[in-house]
Parts: structure tokens; C-alpha cells; sequence
């Protein structure tokens, strides 16, 4: 499950189990620059915004419809040991967007939005609330995988909005 994250400090730690085996300077961070695909895209806020290092602004991502099977996926480029993905929904404008969300592992690019191929990584029911900065999904199994994906499984149509990504993978 995905934790959230305020300014470093865990966000209701009551709700929150945190648990990292892997010290932090064991990662390193894999997705920044790489391609990206998404179900729609809403011009201008392209899918490769969420992995540009740009976390202010109007540099976000945007599903172009509201749907039931939103995703985005970035592709690390090779199969790497994944360890923890941290997301930065859009901020500043409707942040409860973000909720019901999947993050998958996969080895194999799927763009069809039969995402059941991949790994369950870890889930947010959310909603995200505008006080909230970052999202931490840590695995304390890893999992070995080169897309890493973020769906939407609500019951009702939604847009995706994504500010930021970050994939971080055992060090080579």
C-alpha cells in the first residue's frame, strides 16, 4: 500500500506501515527521462511530463478522458530489481482526482490496458487531498520488472493526473 508522505515526514503514521530493508543509498532512481505511454493524453500535459524532474507548474500529466481504465506506464529500459515508486499527483487543482490507482510491474509492454499481465506492486485508494506532497509505494520483496504502471480501477470514470515519478531500483 502506498504511504503519503509530507515533507519527508510519514503523513498519519497510524495508518502508514513503513517498512525499507533496502538503505537508500543501495537505489538509485530509473524512470527520469525515459519513455512513457499512456491510455489518452490531454494536449499539452504529454506523458513523458511525468518523469521530466519538474515538479512545479503546469508540468504534469493528463489523461485526455475520464476513464475507468486509465494508465500510464514508463519503460526503465531493461528489467531492473524495483524497490519503491514514488508519485507526485497533480497539486494545486484538483487533487481528489487521484484515488483508486494500481501500480503494476511488468516485463513486457502492454498498451492494450490489460494490465493483469503485471505484478501488483501496490495500491492507493486515496483520495489525494491538497495537503499532501508525495506518495511513497515501497516493496520490501522487490519486484524484477522494466514498465512500471500506474492504472485506475475505480468503479466510476476518472481522469489520471500525474506530476511526477520516481522508480527506484537496486544499484548496479
Amino acid at each position: 500500500m502506498c504511504g503519503v508522505i509530507e515533507e519527508g515526514l510519514p503523513y498519519n503514521l497510524s495508518e502508514v506501515t513503513y517498512i525499507n530493508l533496502i538503505p537508500q543509498d543501495m537505489l538509485e532512481e530509473v524512470a527520469q527521462g525515459k519513455p512513457t505511454y499512456a491510455s489518452s493524453t490531454w494536449i499539452p500535459y504529454y506523458s513523458s511530463y511525468a518523469v521530466d524532474g519538474i515538479t512545479t507548474g503546469t508540468n504534469f500529466y493528463a489523461s485526455a478522458i475520464q476513464d475507468t481504465n486509465g494508465w500510464w506506464i514508463v519503460d526503465i529500459g531493461e528489467n531492473r530489481l524495483i524497490y519503491k515508486v514514488t508519485i507526485i499527483p497533480r497539486y494545486g487543482c484538483c487533487p481528489t482526482r487521484f484515488h483508486d490507482m494500481e501500480v503494476r510491474v511488468g516485463q513486457n509492454l502492454i498498451t492494450s490496458g490489460d494490465l493483469s499481465e503485471y505484478t501488483l506492486f501496490s495500491t492507493y485508494a486515496g483520495p489525494y487531498t491538497a495537503d499532501q506532497w508525495l506518495l511513497t509505494c515501497d516493496r520490501v520483496d522487490k519486484i524484477y520488472g522494466r514498465y512500471i504502471a500506474i492504472r485506475y480501477v475505480g468503479a466510476v470514470a476518472e481522469f489520471i493526473q500525474i506530476c511526477e515519478v520516481n522508480v527506484w531500483a537496486l544499484k548496479l
